[in-house]
């Protein structure tokens, strides 16, 4: 595994498409509508990228193909699940963040992704 993900990156091939991923039953019963928020750390630095969703297989995969559209820089994460519920938070960094408008179209995207 470790050698084809080399390989595909060496060769910057294109990602396969996402499928859909397959929902527990808590979460088809009990659906987490996702909430994604992006603050500046108190430096002023970074971006705090917090998230909470239900949890799913490929679920970061779908925020990092979300961030890396918006060429986003991932310095830290936080994972963490607590059942069928995830709470992820990432110190990120790019340029792009110092506008409100992509800050809302990141979030928005992110949000879209992980309805999905």
């Amino acid at each position: 595994m470790e050698h084809d993900l080399a390989e595909r990156l060496r060769a910057k091939a294109p990602l396969p498409p996402l499928t859909k991923p397959r929902l527990s039953r808590q979460l088809r019963h009990f659906p987490i509508s996702p909430e994604v928020n992006i603050q500046p750390d108190e430096k002023g630095t970074a971006w705090v990228l917090s998230i909470i969703v239900g949890d799913r297989p490929g679920l970061l995969s779908r925020i990092a193909r979300v961030l890396t559209a918006h060429d986003i820089n991932l310095h830290t994460a936080k994972i963490n699940t607590l059942g069928a519920r995830a709470e992820d938070v990432f110190i990120v960094t790019s340029a792009v963040l110092k506008n409100a408008k992509a800050v809302v179209r990141l979030e928005s995207d992110l949000v879209e992704q992980l309805r999905t």
